[in-house]
């Protein structure tokens, strides 16, 4: 039969394209969980978009594409799903925005909170997230000067958690960086805040 030209496995592969456990093994190769990977394979939306997305893209923006795609723009679109009376055909993100996102999120710029928030966002208006982020305010904040005030803010408001902290109680640390970053919506380098709590009590 492999001799009838039809049927020949070459010819018969280039019409009917890549198969599932081909894909699912190029999924993994490329660093994707298992379960991504036939979460990617079963639900051809989602890989197809995931392709296009990692086209052109280095080792670490396809794994965090993957990763964000995997466990959160599904659940976003599948919540759309459940809500409407067909499924969508097309993911309502485009793929140039989500590339941003991933890049924003990579550089530092925005915290992974932050980037989960903005994937909302952009799933029912495919908003900027670059432009979304700058205009309120959630691009990270690593000036030591621009968190200061915040941080005394903060501390000024919890005398008794800073009171614990003076005695030793390290949750108490904790809390503060909590609410430093509540207070910048997530827009604020935990690393940088947490020492200057530290610099700030001492």
């Amino acid at each position: 039969l492999s001799e009838i030209p039809e049927l020949n496995r070459d010819v018969l592969k280039a019409t009917l394209g890549e198969m599932p456990s081909e894909r699912r093994t190029r999924y993994v190769a490329l660093g994707l969980k298992n379960d991504d990977a036939d979460s990617f394979v079963r639900d051809t939306r989602f890989g197809a978009f995931f392709d296009a997305v990692a086209d052109g893209a280095d080792t670490e923006s396809i794994q965090l594409a993957g990763n964000y795609i995997a466990n959160d723009l599904v659940k976003i679109i599948r919540d759309m799903d459940g809500r409407d009376t067909e499924s969508m055909d097309i993911l309502p993100v485009s793929v140039g925005n989500f590339k941003k996102l991933i890049t924003l999120v990579k550089s530092g710029s925005i915290s992974s909170r932050v980037a989960k928030d903005i994937l909302v966002v952009m799933a029912t208006t495919d908003t900027d997230p670059e432009q979304y982020a700058t205009d309120n305010g959630l691009i990270i904040k690593n000036d030591v000067e621009a968190l200061r005030n915040s941080v005394r803010s903060v501390m000024d408001a919890n005398p008794t958690v800073v009171a614990d902290f003076k005695a030793g109680k390290d949750a108490a640390l904790e809390f503060l960086l909590g609410q430093c970053m509540r207070v910048l919506k997530g827009a604020g380098n935990p690393q940088v805040i947490r020492d200057l709590l530290k610099a700030e009590i001492s």
